[in-house]
């Protein structure tokens, strides 16, 4: 409750297509990383009962050690490193999945360096298309000038989140279910800019 207080004042935080999202896990929800403040943004978007339900990956950089080893757990962050042990990284999606809860994940890996969207990688698609599970694509925008990289505390900003269709699968291959995920978030980007 007080993040959605915080996100809507401070970050005049508005989202759309809220109705795309499934009522209940397992699904995968799939933005775009503009910012240390996307997380926060899309939790603040949805339900209580949805964003009790997520988890999310974060780098161990920033979620490991132990104080924010114990913030992550508060927050339901998984920490993983995601150059070293990226098969590690897959097998805790798929048990947070096959548990029926939501996973967040930000399929650039990395945030953007300079606003843009970069290339998603394909290990959203595996998870996905492994599991038989949807993908829901979802558009920020204002993040980045909120609390830009290297930047350590935010100013006020406008933040829009976009919540698309469901990717589902189906008999897509990896390489397609991304670009399907890549696509759609690109073309909200655009209606949002």
């Amino acid at each position: 409750m007080l993040l959605k207080v915080v996100m809507k004042g401070y970050g005049r935080l508005s989202a759309t297509g809220i109705e795309n999202l499934p009522e209940k896990g397992p699904f995968i929800i799939a933005p775009n990383h503009l910012s240390l403040a996307d997380a926060p943004s899309v939790a603040a978007a949805v339900s209580w009962k949805t964003s009790s339900q997520a988890f999310s990956l974060g780098a161990t950089e920033y979620f490991g050690g132990p104080v924010l080893s114990k913030l992550s757990r508060i927050f339901q962050v998984i920490p993983v490193d995601m150059e070293t042990r990226l098969y590690n990284a897959l097998q805790l999606s798929a048990y947070v999945l096959r548990h029926g809860k939501i996973l967040l994940v930000f399929p650039e890996g990395i945030r953007s360096r300079d606003g843009n969207i970069k290339e998603f990688k394909k290990g959203v698609g595996i998870i996905a298309k492994e599991l038989n599970i949807p993908i829901v694509p979802v558009a920020i925008s204002g993040t980045y000038e909120m609390l830009p990289s290297g930047r350590l505390f935010p100013k006020p900003s406008k933040v829009r989140v976009s919540f698309g269709r469901p990717v589902h699968p189906g008999g897509r291959d990896y390489d397609e279910i991304v670009k399907t995920l890549f696509g759609d978030v690109v073309k909200m980007l655009e209606v949002q800019n």
